[in-house]
């Protein structure tokens, strides 16, 4: 993906108007979808895997700043029902996991997620199917911010790895010579984060950000150091 993207969005079910994804808690608290376990606000979009093909066709057209609302459907989205992963289970099967099933419940199967359908006798009807699967989408989403220099790039991947704000992050590009006749030059890439950002195996954990950000980015080189910040530096005069 060149280009990196903050934006804010909610998904709906287009037939019931259902939402089903959103960055807003407010949204999410009003429609009964809350998750504590889940981070809400803006969110930044590094990877073309994050959301659906046919939200990703539509927010590369956009531009920073721009509000659109768009249908997504099925085979752009979540793909058709496939009836064959309709299955009937031995009722034993859930012994192991200690659920009793009962139409309506989500489980997980040898892995997968999975909705019981119904309960018959010793068997259980079980849909290995996304919930969303044939079904038409609608979206509005908002683009807040682009990011198109690899510097910016870099440190919102270094906000993804680390327990830091992105104005924690101090960055300096340069380039650095690789022969004494300065022909040829890689592009370096310095970091600073605050002191304390890295724990007990900092140099496997820089290695990580590192390995992300020249995955992403055309840095053939990166230094990343803990520095006192301007606020520490203070505190200890």
């Amino acid at each position: 993906m060149d280009k990196f993207y903050r934006v804010e969005y909610t998904g709906k079910i287009k037939r019931t108007g259902d939402v089903f994804d959103t960055t807003d808690e407010e949204v999410a608290e009003e429609e009964g979808i809350h998750n504590e376990k889940m981070e809400y606000g803006p969110r930044d979009l590094t990877s073309e895997e994050e959301l659906i093909e046919g939200v990703m066709e539509q927010l590369e057209e956009m531009e920073e700043g721009e509000e659109k609302e768009f249908t997504v459907p099925p085979e752009k989205g979540y793909g058709k029902r496939d009836p064959s992963k309709v299955e009937m289970v031995p009722k034993k099967d859930f012994e192991d996991t200690e659920v009793t099933p009962m139409p309506g419940m989500q489980v997980i199967l040898d892995g997968q997620p999975a909705k019981i359908q119904t309960v018959s006798g010793g068997r259980v009807r079980v849909d290995f199917n996304n919930p969303l699967a044939g079904k038409d989408l609608e979206y509005k989403m908002k683009v807040l911010k682009v990011f198109e220099k690899d510097e910016e790039k870099a440190k919102v991947l270094i906000k993804e790895e680390l327990p830091v704000s992105e104005e924690e992050i101090r960055t300096q590009e340069q380039m650095e010579k690789e022969t004494e006749d300065n022909k040829d030059t890689k592009k370096l890439l310095k970091v600073q984060v605050p002191l304390g950002t890295f724990g007990k195996d900092a140099e496997e954990e820089k290695e990580q950000v590192k390995e992300k950000i020249k995955d992403k980015t055309s840095y053939e080189t990166i230094e990343i150091e803990e520095e006192a910040m301007e606020e520490e530096e203070k505190g200890e005069e």
